[in-house]
Order: C-alpha cells, then sequence, then structure tokens
C-alpha cells in the first residue's frame, strides 16, 4: 500500500493487542474517540466490544507465491574454459581449484602442488573481482590448500599433506582476517601408504558445534572432527565404509568426495567411483542414486541438497561424457519424493560443460542460496581447471490478493520425529522446560527426538530469521 491506509477492525472485544511493526504504526482510533500513539491498544473495560480503526502508511508489497517448479535456469555470467575467462582466474598454472559461497560473494581458491595459494573474493552475482584473502604463512602440504568451504559466514579451507606433514584446516573469520589454524592432525600424512586426504571437505552443524569430514585415498574411510561448544577436536573419528559386507571403493583421487549429513546420523556420499550412496551412522551402504538423475556418469563429487518453495531439490556436479573428466556440470534433481527414487534431472547446466581440460582429481564444487523472500534461487557450479558459471531461477510471483498466503510455518512432533513444515530450517532446538538445550540441529528441516516423558518447547528458526515455537508433550 503506497497510499495512507485505514483498516477496519470491528469487535476486538475486551482483549488487548500488539502493533508488531512499529515503523508502520500511526494511530489507533478508539470508537469514544480517544486516540492512541503507543502500539500497545488496552483492553476495553468488561462487557464491552470495541470498533476500532488502525492508520498506516508506508510501501508493501502483494503476499507472494512460489512456483517451485524449476524447469530452466538462466546463466547470469561465467568464467570457463568453453566460455570467457575474466582476469582474475586462472585454468593454467596456479589453478583455479575449488570454491565457497557465503553472503552474496564466491570465495576462489586457486592452488597448484608446492605453490602459495590464492583466495580471490568475488562479487557472486556479477563475476567481478572484490578483493583476496590473506594467506600468510600457508605453505605446508602437497597442495598448500586444496577444498574451502563456508560456514557461518566464515572461510574454512585444507590441504593436501604429504608424507612428513600434517592435515591442516585453517579459518579466517572474515575478509580481512589472517588465517589461524583449528586443525593440525599428523596422523594423515599424505601418501600412498598412508591414505591420501584433504582433496575436498564437508562441514556438518556449525562452527558451536558440528563436524568436519574428510575421505582417503580410494574412499573407503570417511574421518569427521568433532566441533563442541567452539572447540575443534584434533583427532579424527574414523567410518570404514561397506556395501553387501565388503569394503566400499569409493574412487581415488586424493579424497575427492562430498559428504552431506542428515540430522539422524546417516549421510549421503558422493566420491568419483560411485553414485551418490546413502549410509548408515556406522558406514553401511544403504540407498544408492539413480544412474540416470545424473546422467548415467559416477563421477560427480559435489552434492548440495536444500528446499526450495515446497520441494526438496539436490544439485550434483556430473560430467557430458563418462569416457573424459572435461567438461564438468551440475545437474538440479527433485528429490521431494527420496534421492533414491529420483529418476531423472530437470536441468542440466552449462549445456556444452565449463570446460575442455582434463580433471583428473575429480575436485568439484556446487553451491546455491534461496533469496527474494523465498522466491529465487541461485546456483554456482565449479570445476578444477575448467572455471565457474552462475545460474538463476526466479519463480516468486505476487499473489494478486490482499490476504496472505494459506501456507503456513508449524512445528509437527510426530512418532519420535519433530518436523519444521512449511519453510527452510536453519536450526531446530528443542528446550526442557527448566530452558536446558536437550536437542539442537542445523541446516535439517527434521531433528530425531525420543527423550522420556515429559513437556518440551521447541523453537525452530527458517533460513529467513523466522522464528516459530511450540510445546510437545512427549
Amino acid at each position: 500500500f503506497k497510499e495512507a491506509a485505514l483498516t477496519a477492525l470491528p469487535c476486538i472485544g475486551k482483549g488487548a493487542f500488539h502493533i508488531a511493526e512499529e515503523s508502520a504504526f500511526q494511530k489507533i482510533f478508539r470508537k469514544d474517540g480517544t486516540v492512541y500513539g503507543d502500539k500497545w491498544f488496552p483492553a476495553a473495560a468488561a462487557g464491552i466490544a470495541d470498533a476500532i480503526s488502525i492508520s498506516l502508511s508506508g510501501e508493501g508489497t502483494w503476499p507472494q507465491v512460489v512456483d517451485d517448479d524449476v524447469k530452466s535456469m538462466t546463466q547470469v555470467w561465467n568464467s570457463m574454459g568453453n566460455g570467457s575467462v575474466k582476469s582474475w582466474m586462472s585454468l593454467s598454472d596456479n589453478y583455479y581449484r575449488s570454491m565457497a559461497y557465503s553472503n552474496g560473494k564466491i570465495y576462489a581458491l586457486h592452488a597448484a602442488v608446492s605453490t602459495a595459494p590464492e583466495i580471490k573474493i568475488v562479487d557472486a552475482y556479477n563475476g567481478n573481482l572484490q578483493g583476496s584473502l590473506n594467506v600468510t604463512g600457508i605453505s605446508t602440504g602437497l597442495f598448500y590448500l586444496s577444498d574451502i568451504v563456508a560456514v557461518d559466514g566464515k572461510i574454512l579451507a585444507c590441504n593436501i599433506p604429504n608424507s612428513s606433514t600434517p592435515f591442516m584446516v585453517y579459518q579466517w573469520d572474515s575478509d580481512s582476517a589472517t588465517p589461524k589454524t583449528i586443525i593440525s592432525d599428523s596422523n594423515h600424512g599424505g601418501d600412498a601408504t598412508n591414505k591420501w586426504c584433504g582433496a575436498q571437505m564437508s562441514v556438518s552443524g556449525n562452527l558451536t558445534n558440528g563436524r568436519i569430514w574428510i575421505t582417503n585415498q580410494g574412499c573407503s574411510e570417511v574421518y569427521y572432527y568433532t566441533i563442541s561448544n567452539g572447540s575443534v577436536s584434533q583427532t579424527s573419528t574414523k567410518i570404514s565404509l561397506t556395501s553387501s559386507g565388503s569394503a566400499f571403493a569409493g574412487g581415488d583421487g586424493r579424497g575427492a568426495a562430498d559428504i552431506v549429513y542428515n540430522a539422524d546420523g546417516t549421510f549421503w556420499y558422493s566420491g568419483k567411483g560411485t553414485y551418490p550412496t546413502l549410509f548408515s551412522a556406522s558406514g553401511v551402504a544403504q540407498k544408492t542414486m539413480n544412474g540416470g538423475a545424473l546422467g548415467n556418469v559416477t563421477y560427480g563429487t559435489a552434492l548440495d541438497m536444500f528446499n526450495f518453495g515446497e520441494k526438496k531439490y539436490l544439485a550434483a556436479t556430473t560430467y557430458k561424457s563418462a569416457a573424459s573428466s572435461a567438461n564438468v556440470g551440475f545437474v538440479l534433481i527433485d528429490v521431494t519424493n527420496g534421492a533414491e527414487n529420483a529418476e531423472t534431472y530437470k536441468v542440466w547446466y552449462p549445456e556444452s560443460g565449463l570446460g575442455g581440460t582434463a580433471n583428473d582429481q575429480r575436485v568439484t564444487s556446487v553451491c546455491h542460496d534461496v533469496r527474494n523472500g523465498g522466491g529465487t534461487l541461485d546456483i554456482w557450479v565449479g570445476a578444477c581447471k575448467q572455471g565457474i558459471a552462475y545460474y538463476t531461477y526466479s519463480g516468486g510471483k505476487n499473489s494478486a490478493v490482499s490476504t496472505m498466503p494459506t501456507k503456513k510455518t508449524e512445528i509437527i512432533s510426530r512418532n519420535g520425529q519433530i518436523t519444521l513444515a512449511g519453510a527452510e530450517a536453519r536450526r531446530i532446538t528443542v528446550y526442557s522446560m527448566t530452558g536446558a538445550v536437550v536437542a539442537d540441529v542445523v541446516n535439517a528441516n527434521y531433528i530425531d527426538f525420543d527423550a522420556a516423558k515429559g513437556l518440551y518447547i521447541v523453537k525452530a528458526v527458517d533460513v529467513d530469521g523466522n522464528v516459530t515455537t511450540k510445546k510437545i508433550m512427549m
């Protein structure tokens, strides 16, 4: 509403009410002529019903509905071998290797064997260079830096160690910060005997409570470093992977694989030698994705699962051909009914692939963001020595009605599982009636909760910062 609006609210009765958006509030008029300038409207006397009016002014928009059936996306910019390479990117020598997305910026890692790395800070929406991260003092390993991720607005990057150096993880708290070491583990010396690792790194949870994941050469094992109350363990926990009673073979590449952790302890694994596979918490293969959903190519090593509208999607890297490590792209797959049930992909971009240079280690990246009130989906895809491309889809539309959508965000507790319905959750926390945290999960829309009988309070925060609470009985 661009003009001042006067809204009648008849028969409020004897209850008080509160205007939440103080910036939009002007006056409340009582039936008897009294004008209230405060945002609180006091209750009427017992047995008396008031007809009141509220005067508001400002600019507003119609409520948004989202077309979440993504059939195509639009490329906004690229810096890739099969397109045009921007001046800040190199695809040879100290070459582009991996990327992370955070708060409207792409952090593009350039690295090579025994070479000082560079991390370029790029505007995610136009591809223009904004600066670089400080890499002072980073000079350990075969690759001093090999992969990069973004967590809680901070940047993490790891090395590939050689036989005489430790596995290292560094953290940047801001774009102007100097790196600090958060992991130095000599148990992961990198060579064929001691299991190469660190080509790719994954993070679940957050930097208060979470896990930092890596895999080994051959990808028959995964390791995680526990983050507890902001402290990172310096020794890893190993999970040996098995399938049908035998050791799982995920493919070589010095640990080029991605881990997507679920709230129930299971995790999806995507590596060079197999289709994405769901493992139990103890490392036993449970389900494998249909090859047709990935173009019948197993070489993709990056996964990103997220909600968009009412659907759940998976973005995964793959290749134009199973016979070549050139021409990486990403597929977008509707996994609302389970990733293992997906039969085909919705889109495959870039149509030509990113670039013709071989990516023998299969190091790839895929990142997403949902913005504009949940109506816009952005996806960035990258491949070592091939480059980056950015795609967007706008599904948000004005509803053309002056009422809010009937869809609501709510907390549902059923069969030992608590779910946030109607929105993408950033965090779900369960409290006892004394205020103690008894369960907590981030970046997941549900949490398994099998607790003693009693009353609990659930607080869910969605990706837009909206908070939903509910008292539940177990």
